[in-house]
């Protein structure tokens, strides 16, 4: 086990646990509580591992062909459509390790609560390797249910990748529901183990003995944090950082949200190369210094062609192009519809970009088929007309180009 940088995220805003502990499991740093993301230079030398909030996520189990992982995690949105309220789009989902009679288990949680999450830490150069349910950093012991109390809530645990967070006023009736649940499955636990700081029973033992549930409690000394630490380890069962938010893609984030800006600065950029060599042209400039010049800028322009020809009149052409979109015309009236949904579907990425003749050449890769015809779906609801051709398949990844127009009234 690597050092560790474990830092304990609040449900909503406010102050944040964090300690460091060495490759033996040994706290060296901390617990500290700080108003906002540890500082940035602890992060270049340790394992980062985040403890997220149950109550901001649902835990819970499908039963899904098996196939490939990748196409498992691809298919659990659509088995699980209509049991979530909130739209595919919006819902980021885990899979997790141990497949039982109920299926794998699958977390659900909000896009927008895991970007949230990460975000302020990215921006310090926090760059996670695991995060995790802090439910599932509980003590796990074979027929045995956890529960933490803490700040009248509970986070029961009554599987490797199975619990959930209820107020403790609510605890005892939650616990039924789920011993039910169990009882049908054939799987109750023989023993419930209650921690906390105080000692309290939320649990009156005589109520379970008969179910044969024999009720322990625990007084946990030190903070909750370090505590935590000694469930923790790498064999996670479930980590949220799957798909687009993977620990080795977390850094292409913040470059996906300026791909919009990047490919309007381009623009702008042939937009300044192309009025420059029509100046030029049209002034008609003989030196062979400028001939030079011209020859290698119009190269860049035209990086297809073989030979310059008719530079004026290509160059013309272009520069009229790029007038109509200037005065508002198909160039930003096409970008602005692929804009929004390119940085909406971070499974894909722009390869190459292109304009002329009032249309976007646009070199797609995706992770699959589906996702390049969600693209295409998504960009004909901007009024744009949209052709997909030269399809093709490279190792795990799927590229194809579209020609984007405007739609003729």
């Amino acid at each position: 086990m690597s050092e560790q940088l474990i830092i304990r995220i609040p449900a909503h805003q406010g102050p944040v646990d964090w300690l460091i502990r060495d490759s033996e499991g040994n706290v060296t740093q901390g617990p500290e509580t700080v108003d906002n993301a540890p500082i940035p230079e602890l992060t270049a030398k340790y394992h980062a591992i985040a403890l997220v909030p149950t109550n901001a996520l649902a835990l819970t189990r499908v039963i899904v062909p098996k196939t490939t992982r990748a196409k498992m995690l691809q298919a659990i949105p659509y088995i699980l459509e209509d049991q979530v309220t909130d739209d595919l789009d919006n819902l980021h989902f885990a899979m997790g390790d141990g497949e039982n009679q109920s299926g794998y288990p699958v977390a659900i949680i909000n896009s927008q609560q895991m970007q949230n999450w990460l975000t302020p830490y990215e921006q310090q150069g926090v760059h996670f390797d695991l995060m995790i349910p802090d439910v599932l950093a509980l003590p796990l012991q074979e027929n045995s249910w956890s529960i933490l109390i803490e700040n009248q809530h509970a986070l029961v645990r009554t599987g490797p990748c199975d619990g959930f967070n209820v107020e403790v006023e609510n605890l005892h009736t939650f616990i039924a529901i789920s011993l039910d649940e169990a009882a049908q499955e054939n799987h109750l636990p023989t023993s419930i183990n209650i921690y906390s700081h105080e000692k309290m029973l939320p649990l009156k033992p005589e109520e379970y003995e008969n179910q044969g549930i024999a009720v322990h409690q625990h007084t946990i000394h030190g903070d909750i944090l370090s505590w935590h630490t000694e469930v923790i380890n790498h064999q996670v069962p479930l980590n949220l950082l799957q798909g687009e938010y993977r620990a080795d893609k977390q850094y292409t984030h913040i470059k996906k949200r300026w791909l919009l800006v990047g490919a309007i600065a381009a623009a702008w950029l042939v937009i300044g190369l192309t009025t420059h060599i029509a100046q030029m042209i049209y002034y008609g400039a003989e030196n062979s210094h400028w001939e030079k010049q011209v020859n290698n800028t119009y190269f860049k322009i035209f990086p297809k062609a073989t030979e310059v020809v008719d530079p004026k009149i290509r160059v013309q052409r272009e520069v009229q192009t790029v007038r109509d979109a200037q005065s508002g015309g198909a160039f930003l009236s096409i970008l602005s519809g692929v804009g929004q949904v390119i940085t909406k579907t971070p499974q894909a990425k722009v390869q190459n970009l292109s304009f002329s003749d009032n249309k976007m050449i646009l070199q797609m890769e995706a992770n699959t088929f589906d996702t390049l015809q969600k693209i295409q779906d998504q960009i004909q609801k901007y009024g744009l007309v949209v052709k997909q051709d030269n399809a093709t398949t490279k190792g795990n990844t799927v590229q194809a180009r579209f020609t984007i127009s405007e739609r003729i009234s």
